[in-house]
């Protein structure tokens, strides 16, 4: 199938219109001749899409609803057709609950291999579950059924190395395991230290503030493994957790800054396009093509005009998006800026960092970075745009009642002690990059974060974070005198 390109010549789908997420058209699937009384499925919506391995698709098959796994023909089709089939397999085996097989083989007219498993009704993934979860009694209850799932698994003698929530299916008390094609098979259970690194890949996952959890989870996990529970155990999960974590960090920072089912990653002419998945469409594509045409348009409201960078705000299509320009003031700026990362990549990964850490600031949209022979020239970063007040507004402003200034300054403390806990630097955290929106603090222009491996080396710029802070307040003196407590008595001081 020939690329669609937009009116700039901005590829849409990279050469295949059905793994676009935005813009997907139901298409069928033909089963070889004679294989079934029904040989159309339906293909309705795109589920997942793995470049280079398959994608998931919720179909009808007749009268049924199921769920199809397609491996579109490319170099290593037949491998990883083999893997989900016998992961699938031995799963069922040995007594995991997993959709069973309906169809496993080739396509018709060589359009491929596919794997049909009937849809399970009435229910959700446990990422689905974990996100609506109110409370913290939702959350434990929800992984002690994950506990008790993964202790089948080990037992079993089965490690899943793709450990994330999506790949188990919550139906009332039953864990239903999805994915088949990344399982590490042992001939006996798993052992005590392969499975704590099992468990530790698990509550990576979730944000740090949830890693109290994983103490009374330990425990059911060794009541169903019939393992000693004791505080060296507990010591050496944290420890992976960490670990884990930090890997995923990593391989997350990494996938931002290329194609992947999050990410749609484009050269036109000298212009570097990277821009979420969700976001992208025929008129997002033409924005990022020529910002500037955009942006030089009656429909902008200019936010900030300054020599470094300029911010704008516009509409492109539904999305409500702030652009920020980072300029280049005149050759010798291009060259010295040439050398290092452009402001905007250093934006779009920060945001995606804090994201990952559960820290609330404006979602990346996309970012642009261009470039004239070697020397980077302009470079944009785009975000949605967050509707709230500047935090010294807010709590200066008497229309707001006093409870609620007094939760928005206690989230202030808590940012900033969750902020001081990652060894994360803001660079300026003047009150106007602090929006107050309805789900709370949110932290904004953050060209100038960094994180620091090494407390050592962070507490210089962690020490300058706060006093920076603290200088928002020094023209009230009750609000001055609440945060210097606060954050004395949470252990931190400029």
């Amino acid at each position: 199938m020939a690329a669609v390109s937009s009116r700039h010549g901005v590829p849409l789908n990279g050469g295949n219109a059905k793994l676009n997420y935005t813009s997907f058209i139901p298409f069928p699937l033909f089963l070889p001749p004679g294989s079934y009384f029904e040989p159309e499925i339906h293909c309705l919506k795109l589920l997942r899409d793995l470049p280079g391995k398959r994608q998931v698709y919720l179909g009808q098959w007749g009268d049924r609803k199921i769920v199809a796994k397609v491996f579109a023909p490319h170099k290593g089709m037949v491998r990883h057709w083999q893997r989900e089939e016998r992961g699938i397999k031995i799963m069922a085996q040995r007594g995991i609950l997993t959709p069973e097989i309906l169809y496993s083989g080739p396509l018709d007219r060589g359009a491929g291999l596919a794997i049909i498993l009937p849809f399970v009704t009435h229910a959700a993934t446990a990422l689905e579950k974990w996100m609506a979860a109110g409370n913290k009694q939702e959350r434990v209850k929800l992984l002690s059924l994950l506990m008790r799932i993964l202790a089948d698994h080990h037992q079993a003698g089965l490690i899943q190395r793709d450990l994330h929530l999506g790949n188990f299916l919550v139906k009332k008390e039953e864990i239903y395991t999805l994915d088949g094609s990344d399982i590490i098979i042992y001939r006996k259970s798993v052992g005590c230290q392969k499975s704590l690194k099992n468990l530790g890949l698990l509550f990576a996952q979730f944000f740090p503030e949830y890693d109290e959890l994983a103490e009374d989870c330990l425990s059911l996990y060794c009541q169903s493994r019939n393992f000693a529970d004791d505080k060296n155990l507990l010591q050496q999960l944290k420890t992976q957790i960490a670990v884990q974590r930090r890997k995923r960090k990593k391989k997350k920072l990494q996938k931002i800054f290329r194609e992947c089912s999050a990410v749609v990653a484009r050269q036109v002419d000298k212009r570097r396009i990277l821009c979420g998945r969700n976001y992208f469409s025929e008129p997002m594509a033409d924005f990022l093509a020529d910002p500037d045409c955009y942006l030089n348009g009656e429909k902008v409201e200019l936010l900030k005009d300054g020599n470094s960078s300029t911010v704008m705000r516009l509409k492109i299509g539904p999305a409500d998006l702030v652009v920020k320009r980072y300029n280049i003031k005149d050759f010798s700026h291009g060259l010295k800026r040439s050398v290092v990362r452009t402001r905007a990549s250093r934006s779009w990964e920060n945001a995606h960092l804090l994201g990952f850490y559960g820290i609330k600031t404006a979602q990346p949209v996309a970012m642009v970075e261009c470039c004239r022979g070697s020397v980077s020239r302009t470079s944009y970063f785009i975000s949605e745009y967050v509707e709230g007040v500047p935090c010294l507004d807010f709590l200066k402003d008497y229309h707001y009642a006093d409870a609620e200034k007094e939760m928005a300054a206690e989230q202030l403390v808590d940012l900033l002690v969750k902020l001081q806990q990652l060894h994360i630097s803001h660079g300026d955290l003047k009150a106007s990059n602090i929006v107050f929106a309805d789900q709370g603090p949110v932290l904004i222009d953050l060209d100038s974060m960094r994180e620091y491996r090494l407390a050592d080396r962070f507490k210089k710029a962690g020490a300058r974070d706060v006093r920076r802070f603290l200088l928002n307040w020094e023209d009230d003196q009750e609000l001055s005198r609440f945060f210097n407590r606060q954050l004395k008595n949470k252990g931190i001081g400029s």
